[in-house]
């Protein structure tokens, strides 16, 4: 009987330190910004980041958001976090190290060949 009154403890204890983590309030300019980017941009992870922060400030919870976008909770503490301390930069990716896209590497040798023929 201690045991099983141990480990109901425990899970009480457990269940009260998770964190209830919501955007702060958004004022309507945050708003509109952020349902237009989630409505236009052409980037998907940035329409679903905006999606999630106009959902948090309505009091959706960390694992609800987690559900409805099929992420892990991390992930959408990570994208509340970042607005919080960015704002909508923080809905863009972060910079990443590595060698540069095929694409931007042609647009500078072309930039180079440019200079050399001027």
């Amino acid at each position: 009987m201690t045991k099983i009154l141990d480990i109901t403890q425990l899970h009480h204890k457990l269940s009260k330190s998770v964190e209830m983590k919501f955007v702060n309030d958004l004022d309507s300019n945050s708003k509109i910004r952020l349902f237009d980017l989630m409505r236009s941009s052409k980037s998907y992870k940035v329409r679903k980041r905006a999606h999630a922060i106009l959902l948090s400030a309505k009091k959706y919870k960390i694992d609800q958001l987690a559900n409805i976008f099929d992420v892990d909770r991390d992930t959408v503490s990570e994208w509340l976090r970042r607005w919080e301390e960015l704002g909508i930069e923080g809905l863009n990716d972060s910079a990443r190290s590595g060698r540069p896209s095929k694409s931007a590497m042609g647009s500078v040798k072309k930039n180079k060949e440019n200079l050399l023929n001027s």
